[in-house]
């Protein structure tokens, strides 16, 4: 599988820091580091295409597993775990949302998660960190076994407006399924000791509708269908849209 870096707008990431102590303290978990996913405006559904035609999204979810913010602190305190989930290295793991430990400092969390890309924000986990500087996050796309993905990671549904007014529902999905990698702006983010710091990655609908060109789709049955099966072209335009502004890493 493909590593993907994140340059420029297709995710970005939001650091938002609650109030610390300066007070560093030794070698304890004193600090926790909560990671959740948002879009880049909560409840912007509607998606201009061009002239008087529109696109109204209902419903645009992806499924992800194995978030992973990497850990590189430098001189402080590297956290005990090559993917540290909060716990201690003989800490045993039941829960589907941590992962294993080992040797390099970073927290994983297994997933796998849906997330709501258009409405709210999704916490996927808070957990127990040492100080230290966290500088990448990296995640994957999972196609989802369950009912409402039937084995895709991104669902979309909505409603095509064209420029006479007629309606079209659309249905999107997609089994994606490459690992992405983020590095956080600023060199990365910083958790003093006693203190909580949310990392947000923030998603883009519009990037990822950017271009599709749902006036010249195939309409079958008055929908607009878009699988590996119906208007494949729009398909690989949508894939090609979560690879645009990335260096591929082989």
């Amino acid at each position: 599988m493909r590593k993907i870096k994140i340059l420029v707008n297709l995710l970005a990431v939001v650091l938002l820091a609650t109030s610390c102590t300066k007070d560093k303290t030794n070698a304890t978990k004193s600090s926790k580091l909560a990671v959740d996913v948002t879009s880049v405006s909560k409840n912007a559904s509607l998606i201009s295409t061009g002239s008087a035609a529109s696109f109204e999204i209902s419903l645009f979810k992806i499924s992800i597993s194995d978030v992973v913010v990497e850990e590189n602190s430098g001189n402080d305190v590297e956290q005990k775990g090559n993917h540290n989930d909060g716990k201690n290295d003989n800490e045993s793991d039941n829960g589907s949302e941590s992962g294993s430990e080992s040797d390099n400092g970073d927290i994983i969390l297994n997933g796998p998660f849906v997330v709501d890309v258009i409405n709210g924000t999704a916490s996927l986990n808070e957990v127990n960190v040492y100080p230290g500087t966290f500088k990448k996050v990296d995640f994957t796309f999972l196609p989802n076994s369950g009912a409402e993905f039937d084995g895709h990671s991104v669902i979309l549904n909505g409603n095509y407006k064209t420029s006479d007014g007629t309606v079209i529902p659309v249905t999107l999905k997609s089994s994606f399924d490459q690992q992405v990698q983020i590095a956080l702006a600023n060199g990365g983010v910083s958790v003093p000791a006693n203190s909580t710091v949310t990392l947000s990655i923030v998603l883009d609908a519009q990037a990822w509708m950017e271009s599709i060109d749902l006036a010249n789709a195939t309409v079958s049955n008055n929908e607009i269908i878009i699988d590996e099966n119906n208007n494949s072209g729009l398909l690989s335009q949508f894939n090609a849209n979560l690879l645009s502004k990335v260096e591929v890493e082989d």
